[in-house]
């Protein structure tokens, strides 16, 4: 609740002035006029004040008369109540030849303001009368309340304000454990405070009930309220082991560890989305308390979220897979998710079934295709990536121009240290038989025929990249093990197999070739295994199923990724 209140300033001074021997305004108090030895004695009048809202500025007026003697000392005791004025200590201010002196005061804010001239002449006080004044003006708080969280046994609460002068406030909050108890309960004062960039905090012990709190800033007497809001709780994803892929099946706010598949940690200061399949898949993307924290509304989808360095480079990012859960497949001992990585549907008649495409060896995922190609043809999309256009392929995307100029085609050698800090550009090298160049050495980015998972794993926690011989001897178990097979529909030749009560799928992905075009939407089958050709150095066997023949392709190339789980 935001509270205006238009520009008002009301100049009161509550003073009782009388006699004669008027100077400019200012009238010189006589308590006893008919004794002529007091209308000898020196006086000292308070005069008005005058007051420039604007500046936050307002000006003490005083005068005296001596009568012929030496004033040592005068000005003004100044306070925010007249009990206050009366303890303040005394403002020396210099005196003109006419006995007038003056006093501005800065940063006036809302509310009373008490003042008493005075002078000393030999060692004696003389006070003025009391003077006041009120002032109300617009300027007055815009308070925000801030996104804020639990973490480690700790809610903090956040605030912020916009104030268009500096004037002295006193920010903090008010919380309780249901929205509607928040107007009820007591003012607390914030404990951390920034006032150059007027944010405020509280910490608060966390006791696992849900908390609601709004943010308040008190100027004088008065209280500006902020929204009330809901301290969130994200649910750990590293919990059940930190990866490159995080799958989320329902919306929320969660929280990640910026860490490696090793458990290595990642340091970066600030945190936010790369790219999305989908408007408002992810939001509120920060990097709090060590963790980075992101809010996903429910949708089916994929997004990518990173860690940003101070100079707002990409340090690491991390693949959201936001779907139902994928279930597990068993077949002779080898167990492998039901659906490719990114996959938001499991019917490979669905364009969802295709899922994202990497890149060999990397582990940020390329956006997919936008339907199911129709007719079997050797056609290509028009332009790697394009979002329009009757030849586009590519499914529309979103992406974050702060980090990325969104998904594209770079025909250059990298290495990947650059791959890792630009997760959407598609590096191809025709030719050389990898992305890393002709003069590159081969490395087992995807642990090789060994089965290890690696940094660059794309597979959530629990799973991991499979050799070719597991995936090959999976899908061969299929095959021959098969009570049914058939076209996953009549405009596609993917493929779905029935093995007892088990139904497999394995929807035409197709392929992103060495230029990133999308070749055979819908119609083939492909999948990356994480072995290199013992003949081709720089290339890597993948499993297609004209016949369920394999291939040593291009590096450069982008295909689906199937994954196995770490026994």
């Amino acid at each position: 609740m935001k509270r205006h209140i238009w520009y008002h300033i009301v100049l009161t001074i509550f003073a009782a002035w009388c006699g004669t021997g008027c100077s400019e305004g200012y009238e010189y108090f006589n308590p006893n006029p008919g004794d002529e030895e007091q209308q000898a004695s020196p006086i000292v009048n308070t005069g008005k004040a005058s007051v420039d809202a604007a500046a936050g500025k307002a000006t003490l007026n005083g005068n005296c008369n001596a009568m012929g003697r030496t004033v040592s000392e005068a000005g003004f005791l100044y306070g925010r109540t007249a009990a206050e004025m009366m303890k303040s200590e005394r403002r020396v201010c210099p005196v003109d030849e006419e006995g007038r002196f003056s006093l501005t005061l800065s940063d006036v804010d809302n509310g009373d303001h008490y003042f008493r001239a005075y002078m000393v002449i030999d060692g004696k006080t003389y006070n003025g009368v009391t003077g006041w004044f009120e002032v109300k003006v617009a300027s007055v708080p815009e308070v925000t309340t801030e996104l804020s969280e639990a973490a480690g046994g700790v809610l903090t609460l956040k605030g912020s304000y916009k104030l268009d002068r500096d004037l002295s406030v006193e920010p903090g909050f008010r919380y309780a454990a249901t929205a509607d108890g928040v107007a009820s309960v007591q003012f607390v004062r914030a404990t951390q405070v920034d006032e150059a960039n007027k944010t405020f905090s509280l910490d608060i012990p966390d006791t696992g009930q849900p908390c609601f709190f709004q943010a308040v800033v008190r100027m004088s007497t008065d209280f500006y309220d902020g929204e009330v809001s809901e301290v969130i709780r994200p649910k750990d994803l590293s919990a059940a082991g930190v990866a490159n892929c995080y799958i989320v099946t329902e919306g929320g706010w969660y929280s990640i560890e910026p860490k490696r598949p090793d458990g290595t940690a990642v340091q970066g200061s600030a945190a936010d989305w790369v790219w999305s399949s989908g408007s408002g898949l992810v939001s509120g993307v920060h990097f709090s308390a060590g963790r980075i924290v992101f809010q996903t509304s429910g949708n089916a989808g994929n997004a990518g979220i990173a860690l940003t360095n101070d100079a707002g480079e990409i340090v690491w990012s991390w693949h959201i897979w936001m779907a139902q859960a994928p279930a597990e497949q068993t077949v002779n001992g080898r167990t492998f998710l039901d659906r490719n990585v990114g996959a938001t549907e499991f019917d490979g008649a669905l364009v969802g079934s295709l899922g994202v495409y990497f890149q060999w060896g990397r582990k940020d995922p390329f956006i997919g295709a936008n339907r199911i190609q129709k007719n079997y043809t050797d056609e290509y999309e028009g332009v790697g990536f394009q979002t329009t256009g009757d030849n586009g392929f590519t499914a529309l995307f979103l992406y974050n121009d702060a980090l990325c100029e969104g998904f594209k085609f770079v025909n250059k050698e990298m290495d990947m240290s650059m791959s890792i800090a630009n997760p959407t550009v598609f590096y191809g090298v025709y030719n050389s038989g990898g992305w890393k160049g002709s003069n590159s050495e081969v490395e087992d980015y995807w642990g090789g025929a060994s089965g290890t998972k690696t940094n660059n794993d794309p597979c959530p926690a629990g799973y991991r990249v499979p050799t070719f011989d597991e995936i090959n001897g999976f899908i061969k178990d299929i095959d021959t093990n098969k009570t049914a097979q058939e076209n996953v529909s009549d405009q596609s030749y993917g493929r779905k197999y029935t093995v007892g009560d088990q139904t497999f799928m394995f929807p035409g992905s197709a392929l992103r070739v060495w230029s990133a075009k999308m070749r055979y939407p819908g119609r083939v089958t492909f999948f990356w295994s994480s072995t290199i050709s013992p003949t081709t150095e720089k290339k890597a066997l993948d499993f297609y199923d004209y016949r369920w023949n394999t291939n040593a392709d291009n590096t450069c190339c982008a295909m689906a990724v199937r994954c196995i789980k770490i026994q």
